[in-house]
């Protein structure tokens, strides 16, 4: 059986008694760590305040070079959060609306009339979810390909999980801005934010903390995973991050900071099914209202490596 290395990213107000166990978390994750099971990074903060924040593994298994803090990880899924902010902050502009139709912006899109801006946001569009990289080289290559295929449900009816859907997204950001999505993500959330250490292009970044991802590693052998050879997933899974660039994209939404309060409600309010709002997972497993981002999506060529990023409020 394959083994699947995570990498985690949790952020949370953490119960007061949770000092006293830092340091059995601290040897779960070393245990893991010394098995093979676990090589990341991990953050956990009480109100605005980091009060853990640990590495294990490697970056870099065949050089020996171990994870850090600053380390540099594809993030894959957790981009749809960026995608989805982007899209309503959008909306606070004026720019666009949630309940705009698919047809606005592809006139010619199979029942474009039926398929709204939210459904794509919040997976339940019906438009099937598809990977392929060899229809995802540009905008006309994917439209005609994805477009061709018949949607799995009507839209608003069901829940599926869609790559598809915010590779669409992307495109529309694009019409709406005139900027390639990249440079609305870094306009609009990553220079305001000082996110200086998340960014695109990952297989061209050469930054000492660049982290890769592997199917198993031990002291002794490893095996590095499959990448994406390109970022044709862009708005579906494009980005690379740190713990603490991601922690800085927390704290701005729990803070209203890039989004308005009323804004952020919407996109954390589930949408048709309980688990999903628009771009947000979202769980009550505790009891209270928790805002859960935890995008995981193994994907063929990618790096094997899943993020969990959580929000408890």
């Amino acid at each position: 059986m394959r083994s699947i290395l995570i990498c985690i990213v949790v952020l949370l107000s953490v119960h007061p008694l949770f000092s006293q166990k830092s340091k059995k978390l601290e040897q779960l994750f070393s245990t893991y760590e010394k098995a093979g099971l676990f090589s990341g990074s991990v953050l956990i903060a009480e109100k605005g305040n980091i009060i853990f924040e640990k590495s294990y593994g490697y970056r870099n298994a065949p050089k020996k070079e171990k994870n850090t803090n600053n380390s540099l990880y594809r993030v894959f899924s957790t981009t749809k959060m960026f995608t989805a902010t982007v899209i309503c902050q959008l909306e606070e502009q004026g720019k666009l609306s949630l309940n705009d139709k698919l047809s606005k912006y592809y006139p010619d899109f199979p029942k474009g009339d039926s398929i709204t801006i939210a459904h794509l946001l919040s997976h339940t569009s019906g438009i099937p979810n598809d990977t392929n990289s060899e229809y995802t080289v540009d905008e006309a290559t994917f439209l005609k390909y994805i477009s061709a295929k018949p949607l799995n449900f009507s839209p608003g009816k069901d829940w599926d999980y869609s790559n598809s859907g915010y590779y669409i997204l992307s495109y529309i950001i694009k019409k709406i801005t005139g900027l390639n999505y990249d440079e609305v993500i870094e306009n609009s959330i990553l220079k305001p934010l000082k996110m200086n250490h998340s960014g695109f292009h990952f297989n061209d970044v050469t930054d000492e903390n660049k982290a890769l991802g592997y199917e198993f590693v031990s002291d002794k052998r490893s095996n590095e995973a499959l990448r994406f050879k390109t970022d044709h997933p862009f708005g579906a899974g494009a980005m690379y991050s740190t713990v603490e660039d991601l922690f800085k994209f927390n704290e701005a939404l729990k803070n209203y900071t890039i989004l308005k309060k009323e804004t952020t409600d919407k996109a954390f309010t589930p949408y048709l099914k309980d688990h999903y709002g628009l771009g947000f997972q979202i769980s009550n497993d505790s009891g209270k209202k928790e805002w859960v981002m935890m995008e995981v999506d193994p994907v063929t060529e990618a790096d094997i490596t899943e993020f969990w990023m959580m929000i408890f409020v």
